[in-house]
């Protein structure tokens, strides 16, 4: 587990985050109801992409859904059926939360509303093609990587995130993915002994 451990002090360094980092893990591979979104924020090549397709590899790329659909369309949020993990990469540009952004208001309020939803644990309804709408209660845990923290505190869903801030290593390891993955059950293990 050293690649692990080395992995977390050069791109963390913070006991506190590491320890949450671990329990948000830990939860993620419970099935426990995880109300926090996790937001991995650097200004740049930090690991953010690393960690993020860690997770997907523990609970498996079938249990993944990549961005969020609209809660109130069962026909686009039938694809969290059997979803364990939300990624969502660049949280800026999936919540138009950029200065700059040129999406109206309305689209970044809806894609906020979306993301408390599903954090919330509330119900959604879902339906198949030709299939009759069911009630989903969906157990997700969400990911989002960007280079920049939140602009304000305005939207609430920044009092539900867990933000962990990565620092640019000196130096990348273009194979530390792999190695992080051959340490993988020992990093399970670390989580859901925390």
């Amino acid at each position: 587990m050293k690649n692990w451990i080395s992995f977390m002090q050069t791109s963390i360094g913070d006991e506190e985050q590491i320890e949450q980092l671990g329990k948000w893990i830990a939860a993620l591979l419970n099935d426990a109801s995880v109300s926090l979104l996790l937001h991995l924020v650097s200004p740049g090549p930090s690991g953010k992409t690393v960690l993020t397709q860690l997770l997907v590899r523990m609970v498996g790329e079938s249990k993944v859904s990549r961005g969020i659909p609209s809660v109130n369309d069962p026909a686009a949020s039938v694809v969290l059926k059997g979803k364990r993990l939300i990624v969502l990469e660049e949280l800026e540009a999936t919540l138009k939360c950029e200065p700059d952004a040129e999406e109206p208001e309305a689209v970044r309020s809806g894609a906020v509303s979306d993301l408390i939803h599903l954090l919330s644990g509330g119900n959604i309804l879902v339906r198949e093609k030709f299939e009759k709408e069911e009630v989903l209660k969906p157990n997700l845990a969400i990911v989002a990587t960007s280079n920049h923290a939140p602009l304000d505190g305005t939207a609430h869903v920044w009092s539900r995130m867990l933000q962990i801030n990565m620092r640019v290593p000196p130096s990348r390891n273009p194979a530390l993915f792999q190695l992080l993955v051959g340490e993988i059950d020992e990093i399970k293990a670390w989580a859901l002994a925390l």
